[in-house]
């Protein structure tokens, strides 16, 4: 089982059957759904869904998803560590943050949080953080937790109906 980190302000913990209607509400956020290139609808079962499998993603090793938590338990958005390589000796990292709590910083912690501990429990040979080029604001949380800029990829998704190319960062 995922732990649960416990930060300043905010914890990241496993997710639980009974954030699917959160989860649910925080996809419909227009800005949410551009920069993450998800596919609508997102249905309340596409949550339950995506929740049932985050302990086997866990258990295969091919992924941790965390649920972002305020002090009170409440969600306030995701990060998740998804493996690039087998045994996760390649990571790529990827978060969002739902609109009522952009701007308050929860996304540095816990993306500072979330690479302190890939450190001490994978030992990644790399980490890496990927996201739609043109995300401003993601790419200052990246920076701002030392990752830099390594390249810029063909992602296969569209942004306003264009294909977008991707930003990889790397933590030196």
């Amino acid at each position: 089982m995922l732990p649960t980190l416990e930060l300043s302000d905010i914890r990241l913990r496993p997710w639980r059957s009974e954030d699917a209607s959160s989860l649910h509400r925080a996809i419909q956020d227009p800005d949410t759904v551009r920069w993450m290139a998800i596919e609508l609808p997102y249905t309340l079962d596409d949550a339950e869904r995506f929740i049932a499998g985050t302990d086997e993603a866990w258990a295969r090793r091919n992924a941790a998803h965390l649920a972002i938590a305020d002090r009170e338990d409440g969600l306030v958005g995701y990060i998740g560590v998804l493996s690039v390589e087998d045994g996760m000796r390649v990571v790529e990292i990827g978060y969002w943050v739902a609109p009522d709590n952009r701007g308050r910083g929860v996304a540095s912690q816990a993306l500072q949080g979330v690479v302190e501990w890939i450190r001490d429990e994978l030992g990644p040979d790399r980490i890496e953080l990927g996201m739609l080029a043109g995300n401003d604001a993601s790419r200052r949380v990246a920076e701002k937790a030392g990752f830099q800029l390594d390249r810029t990829e063909e992602s296969g998704k569209l942004l306003d109906g264009e294909p977008v190319d991707e930003w990889i960062f790397l933590l030196p």
